[in-house]
C-alpha cells in the first residue's frame, strides 16, 4: 500500500554568499502491517558502511588537549590519581605500549563557527571514564590546545590535505525534529555543484521483530541514502541500514574541506546511546564514485 503523493518545498536558510539552499520533496513509500519471523525476509540484511573502530580513517574518539585539563583542588587530584592507577593497570594487563604516542595528523577545528583544516601534532592517550571504562582517545597536543567540542574531526589516514578555511551548511529536519524522516528528496543547490539526496525507507506500521529487535511502534526499515551529482549524473550509496533501531539520521552537513572546489559530505547518525559522524571526501572526476568514505567517529556517548 502506498501513501498519497505529497510534495513539500522548503528553502533552508541561506548561510553564506554562495546562495546555498536545500529544496525538500516528500515521496510515497511502501507500508506493511507487521514484521515477524514469518515475513522478516523482506528486511534487507545488508549494511553500509560497516561502522567498527578498526581500520578507520578517522580518530574514533577525541578528547580535550591535556594542557586544558586543570586539576588543582585536592579532590580532583585524588580522583585523577585513582583514574591513572586504573589506566596503568589496564595498560600493563593488556600489554599496551602506544599510550602517549605522538603523531602528526590533519584535523578540522571549529572556533566561532569558522572551520579550519590544518596539520597538528596529536597524542594518543588512554583515559578512564565511569561507565565507559578505559578507552583510547586522540587529542591535539598543543599549548593551550583545543577543547573536545572545538575539534570536528581528526584524520587518521595518510592523505595530505591542503590548509583550508570554510563554513558548513547543515540540512536538518524541515519540521525541527531531532531526526530526518525517510522518503525525502533533498536537492542541495550550490555554485560548486548541485547534489540530490534520496533518503528512502519502507514503513512497518505495527509490531516489528527482526533478529532480536522488537517494538510495537511504527518502524522504518530497508533504509537507504543515495546522493546524485547533478552535474555528472553519478549516483552513489552513502548509507544502507536494515532498520532504524540501529541508526537514525540526524542531519547532513556539506562543506568543501580540502579546498578542491567540490563539496564534501558529513552524515550525523544517532544510536540508542551515541551520536556518530561519518565523513565522505570528494573524489577526482576520473573516479567511478563521486565520494570516498573517509571514516567515522564518536561525537557523544551517554554511557550507562
Amino acid at each position: 500500500m502506498y501513501r498519497p503523493l505529497l510534495t513539500l518545498l522548503i528553502l533552508a536558510p541561506i548561510l553564506n554568499t554562495n546562495a546555498q539552499k536545500a529544496i525538500w520533496e516528500d515521496f510515497p513509500f511502501k507500508e506493511v502491517e507487521k514484521i515477524s519471523k514469518a515475513n522478516d525476509s523482506i528486511v534487507n540484511q545488508s549494511q553500509f558502511p560497516i561502522l567498527i573502530p578498526a581500520d578507520n580513517g578517522l580518530a574514533y574518539r577525541i578528547s580535550t588537549s591535556e594542557s586544558l585539563i586543570i586539576r588543582v583542588d585536592p579532590d580532583s587530584k585524588r580522583i585523577k590519581e585513582e583514574f591513572d592507577q586504573i589506566v596503568n593497570s589496564f595498560l600493563n594487563r593488556n600489554q599496551i605500549i602506544d599510550n602517549n604516542s605522538i603523531k602528526d595528523r590533519y584535523a578540522i577545528t571549529n572556533k566561532d563557527n569558522q572551520y579550519k583544516l590544518r596539520k597538528h601534532q596529536t597524542i594518543k592517550r588512554y583515559l578512564y571514564g565511569e561507565g565507559s571504562g578505559v578507552k583510547s582517545y586522540i587529542s591535539i597536543d598543543e599549548d593551550p590546545g583545543y577543547y573536545e567540542n572545538e575539534v570536528f574531526c581528526i584524520f587518521n589516514d595518510n592523505v595530505d590535505y591542503p590548509n583550508s578555511d570554510f563554513t558548513m551548511f547543515e540540512i536538518s529536519s524541515a519540521n525541527n525534529d531531532r531526526h530526518i524522516e525517510p522518503n525525502k528528496k533533498i536537492t542541495f543547490i550550490d555554485k560548486k555543484g548541485d547534489l540530490e539526496f534520496i533518503y528512502h525507507a519502507d514503513l512497518c506500521k505495527g509490531f516489528f521483530e527482526y533478529k532480536g529487535y522488537g517494538t510495537v511502534f511504527p518502524t522504518y526499515f530497508n533504509i537507504s541514502l543515495n546522493v546524485k551529482d547533478l552535474k555528472t549524473g553519478k549516483i552513489q550509496s552513502l548509507l544502507k541500514i536494515p532498520h532504524e533501531n540501529l541508526y537514525r539520521l540526524n542531519n547532513i552537513q556539506i562543506a568543501d574541506f580540502n579546498n578542491d572546489k567540490v563539496n564534501d559530505i558529513i552524515l550525523q547518525l544517532e544510536t540508542e546511546l551515541c551520536i556518530l559522524r561519518l565523513i565522505y571526501i570528494s573524489e577526482p572526476k576520473n573516479k567511478p564514485d563521486p565520494f570516498r568514505f573517509a571514516g567515522h567517529m564518536i561525537v557523544y556517548c551517554d554511557y550507562p
